[in-house]
């Protein structure tokens, strides 16, 4: 029974490519990184440099790296979407990526585009959102730029629009599916926490 269960354990689809991927958790903190803006631009200098490393292919990073325990959730409102009566608001996971990430970690696109560096701070408010999220809320309907915020329909936060749609990623266990999801870019969201993902040419 252990074998049969380890066996059907191998056999999941995490959503992700861990081989010859190295990760390390790092935090920028202090006063030196007190202002938001500073955060992105050490990960981004950093990721530079990491990718100019021998065997290097390609580095991104996240504040949520699947199978860590880290995650973010909260309620979120979904434009043009009424819940039917008696539906709690929707939760969903919020997890922050960098330039880079879904490429380094092979996250499939199902549609639209990644995160570019184009995405900034002065820039549109994006998000790319998982196939689970689409295929809930857009079962019948082209999820590229729609939009929704976090919070309820009162809330004052930012729209944030759509560019992307990517496979659905075992965030929590390999034998549990997550919430609907969906991701900010880390220039427009800046983490001091974040996992730095670096994929090699040989292990």
């Amino acid at each position: 029974l252990l074998i049969r269960s380890f066996v059907r354990v191998q056999q999941v689809e995490p959503g992700f490519d861990a081989q010859n991927v190295l990760s390390m958790r790092m935090s920028v903190t202090g006063t030196e990184y007190a202002e938001q803006p500073r955060r992105p631009i050490f990960y981004r200098q950093l990721s530079e440099r990491l990718t100019h490393l021998p065997g290097v292919e390609s580095v991104g990073s996240t504040a949520s790296l699947p199978l860590t325990g880290g995650v973010g959730w909260g309620s979120i409102t979904i434009e043009g979407y009424d819940p039917a009566s008696g539906q709690s608001m929707i939760q969903a996971d919020f997890r922050i990526a960098s330039v880079g990430y879904f490429e380094t970690m092979k996250i499939p696109l199902i549609s639209g585009r990644f995160f570019k560096d184009q995405d900034t701070e002065d820039s549109m408010n994006v998000v790319i959102i998982d196939q689970n999220m689409a295929d809930t809320y857009w079962p019948d309907a082209d999820p590229i730029g729609k939009r929704l915020k976090t919070g309820d329909s009162t809330s004052d936060s930012p729209w944030l629009t759509v560019v992307g749609v990517v496979a659905n990623v075992k965030q929590y266990a390999l034998d549990t599916n997550s919430r609907v999801a969906f991701y900010w870019p880390h220039r427009q969201a800046p983490a001091s926490y974040m996992y730095v993902t670096v994929r090699t040419a040989r292990d």
